[in-house]
């Protein structure tokens, strides 16, 4: 299982979604994009643990997934990389390297997916 980064310009600025966990966020680049996407991934998970008993089937899901495959290979990566950065700017480096990376699709301004044209 991997996650999936679609990054997309928009009129005013770059959006960023994760369609395994139906989040999404903007920023005015497509670096700001990713972090935020990266912190809301982390403020995300923490919510779903606050509130596991009355979760539905779909978020109950995202807590799964969550649990048997991202928290393990995070924790794997930090270990990893805390010999060589800060901690802090190892956690966002390596949650955004757990994307498979950009996504040739993209939204339109109705919200469908479209597939880009190659840059």
């Amino acid at each position: 299982m991997e996650l999936t980064l679609e990054i997309s310009k928009e009129k005013l600025g770059v959006s960023a979604f994760c369609p395994e966990l139906d989040l999404y966020t903007s920023g005015k680049t497509a670096e700001e994009a990713r972090r935020k996407l990266a912190r809301l991934v982390s403020e995300y998970y923490q919510f779903l643990q606050d509130h596991r008993a009355e979760l539905d089937a779909p978020l109950l899901q995202h807590l799964e997934l969550y649990e048997q495959y991202l928290l393990p290979r995070l924790g794997a990566s930090l270990l990893e990389a805390s010999l060589a950065e800060p901690r802090s700017r190892a956690l966002l480096g390596k949650l955004l390297s757990l994307f498979v990376g950009e996504s040739p699709w993209t939204r339109d301004t109705s919200g469908n997916l479209v597939k880009s044209s190659p840059r």
